[in-house]
């Protein structure tokens, strides 16, 4: 199985932006959005399909 950090970098640069912020940096989503110049809105979608991509990702990993 890839480490985390390895599947995270396979994200789009967006999704990954989002990503190393809130998670590995511990932001808020209201940080993540002001630090992009972003909507919340948008912040939280962006994490939501980054979830749902890295998801996939460990399934593939997994069925190998």
């Amino acid at each position: 199985m890839r480490s985390g950090a390895k599947l995270v970098s396979r994200l789009p640069e967006e999704q990954r932006e989002s990503v190393v912020l809130f998670y590995y940096q511990e932001r808020s989503v209201e940080d993540v959005a002001r630090m992009l110049d972003l909507p919340e809105g948008t912040v939280k979608s962006r994490l939501s399909r980054a979830r749902k991509a890295l998801a996939e990702m460990m399934k593939g990993d997994m069925a190998r």
